[in-house]
């Protein structure tokens, strides 16, 4: 599978402010691997100045954020906003739940260290400066003769290598788990992307921005619903379980219009990703579906699988249904995003 498979703007976890356990616990339904200060907190110091990032205020430990994007992955380009005061350390990692394949790290005199297979290699110092914001791309295959790895900072190739092991034979060779983590400094993490590049061709997208829609009306309301309304029952930022939509029917459809992006300028779409806060109450299982809709030509995505425990689903959608084209940014403010009971 390659193409887009996860993105993180960090403006679906509540306001500019919020912090504590109650800030790490809706996180958690997002990333599951979670280590957080109860310092941590939302703040609108952004990458571009608008939305939120995540501060990832120090304590006494390291602190990440990690998740599964449950594809076996050989090639990848990973993006991410970064801003980071005094350094010690700061590093990312992939692998499986079984160990680490490749990890970036960083350190004070603006160096990285790019581990991969059972070796790293050192880049020059000074490619990036602290309390600065920067756009970090790097993009490796996982092989063990002919891998490469690339890495680029504020949409500059900065070092490179290839025709070389990347992966530890101790470990399966694919990427399922994304970590993004800090020692020993604060640090500010804004506009993940992470990309699955098998049997593609396509180059790092360059510094990316992530914005969050709200629904603000209903299109198809075949769920029942906690309110009078459905759209208002699933716009809480953060979550509130107690408004809800619900439906324990097949093939039923809960669709609704959207808030237009602000500001989209002349910026490329990559792809559109639905984000879903769902559980079961009764006993069982349930399978959701994601939906697309542009002009009456509708995009199911991929069913996932509901627990009763519940967390947050995401259904990515690259291309515009109606055209199987990438998006437009009129397209995208006419189109309607819901779920259905597969």
């Amino acid at each position: 599978m390659a193409g887009l498979l996860f993105m993180e703007g960090f403006e679906t976890f509540g306001a500019n402010g919020d912090t504590g356990a109650a800030l790490q616990d809706v996180i958690k339904a997002k990333w599951p691997q979670v280590i957080l200060s109860t310092s941590a907190k939302l703040s609108d110091d952004a990458y571009d100045g608008q939305g939120l990032c995540l501060d990832c205020v120090w304590g006494s430990t390291s602190y990440r954020l990690g998740l599964n994007t449950n594809v076996a992955s050989k090639e990848l380009i990973v993006g991410f906003a970064w801003y980071t005061g005094t350094l010690t350390a700061y590093y990312l990692y992939w692998g499986t739940n079984a160990g680490t394949q490749m990890s970036l790290y960083a350190y004070t005199d603006g160096h990285f260290r790019i581990y991969h297979g059972a070796t790293f290699t050192d880049t020059g110092v000074g490619l990036f400066t602290a309390d600065t914001w920067h756009y970090v791309e790097i993009k490796f295959k996982v092989d063990g003769t002919n891998g490469y790895w690339e890495l680029y900072i504020d949409n500059q190739l900065v070092a490179s290598d290839s025709g070389i092991p990347t992966y530890s034979t101790f470990y399966p060779a694919e990427i399922t788990t994304h970590s993004f983590g800090i020692r020993n400094t604060n640090a500010r993490f804004d506009d993940i992307y992470i990309y699955d590049n098998t049997g593609d061709v396509q180059e790092p997208f360059g510094p990316v921005k992530i914005r969050a829609l709200l629904p603000d009306g209903d299109d198809t309301t075949d769920w029942s619903s906690t309110g009078a309304n459905h759209y208002d029952q699933v716009n809480d930022l953060p979550v509130d379980t107690a408004n809800y939509v619900e439906s324990n029917t097949a093939n039923d459809v809960d669709l609704f219009t959207f808030a237009n992006a602000a500001d989209p300028s002349n910026w490329p779409i990559y792809g559109v990703q639905l984000n879903v806060y769902a559980a079961v109450t009764d006993v069982g299982l349930f399978t959701l579906d994601g939906i697309a809709d542009s002009n009456g030509s509708q995009d199911t995505n991929s069913e996932v699988i509901v627990d009763h425990l519940g967390g947050q689903y995401r259904f990515v959608f690259e291309d515009d249904p109606e055209t199987s084209n990438a998006w437009t940014w009129d397209q995208l403010n006419d189109a309607k995003f819901g779920v259905g009971v597969g």
